[in-house]
Parts: C-alpha cells; structure tokens; sequence
C-alpha cells in the first residue's frame, strides 16, 4: 500500500503546484479542490489500512517507478504550463491514476475492504476527471 500512499502524495503536491501556478481564479479552485480531496483519499487509505480484515496488495511495488516516473512529468510540466495546459496535465495524471486503480481491482488477491476503498477512490478520480472537462469546455478548447 506504500506505493499508493506514495502516489497519491505525488498527486497533492503536483495539484498544489498547478494551484500555484494557475492565473484564473475558476482553474486555481479546481486545483485546489483536487489538492485537497487527495488528502481525504490518503485518509482513507490509512484507516482502512488499519483496519483488521486489511491486506496488502502484493504486486504493487512493481509498478513504483513507473508510478513515480510519471508524476515528475505532470509535476515538471506543471511548473513550465499556463492554465489550460496544467488542466491538460491534471486529466492525464487523473486519467492514468484510474488505469492504476484498475489493475490494482483486477488482482486475485484484493481483499474486500481494500477493494472498496479503491472503488470509493475511484468514483472519485472519476468525478475528477468531470469537473476537469467541464471546466476545460467552460474555458475554451484545449489543443
């Protein structure tokens, strides 16, 4: 489960830094609502990690770098873009967590109180990835 802790991490800081770069107010409340619903996500992977019927997923560690690879990228790219770009970076780093969480509910040996966190996250990474196409649709085209 480290790895997901890991990653979501990744994930806040990059959303606090398109916060920080964002000029539009409509684009910075986004951002900092994804920083901030990151944190309620690493909340709830901690409690149910506590929890008794909790087992870790095995496997996971194998993806780590690629995980990790991945958020330097949107993060670097974050700190060079202007609004519509970090909105562009935000939905791939959202899209590509949703692949993760994927696989991660495909494993045989994901336990029940596990998968329902990830299920919970992923409604979440979901409705995510809406607020960022409305808001991408709102503000214009994106290229």
């Amino acid at each position: 489960m480290a790895d997901l802790f890991q990653l979501l991490n990744f994930s806040r800081s990059g959303y606090e830094i398109a916060y920080d770069r964002a000029l539009d107010p409509r684009f910075r409340d986004l951002f900092g609502a994804l920083a901030s619903g990151r944190v309620l996500m690493l909340a709830d992977l901690e409690r149910a990690a506590k929890a008794p019927r909790f087992r870790a997923i095995p496997g996971l560690r194998l993806v780590k770098a690629s995980l990790e690879r991945t958020w330097l990228d949107v993060r670097n790219a974050l700190q060079l873009l202007g609004d519509r770009s970090l909105l562009a970076e935000c939905a791939r780093g959202e899209r590509y967590m949703l692949h993760l969480y994927d696989r991660y509910l495909g494993m045989p040996d994901v336990d029940q109180t596990t998968a329902e966190v990830l299920e919970r996250h992923r409604s979440i990474l979901n409705a995510n990835l809406e607020d960022i196409d409305l808001l991408r649709h709102t503000s214009g085209s994106l290229a």
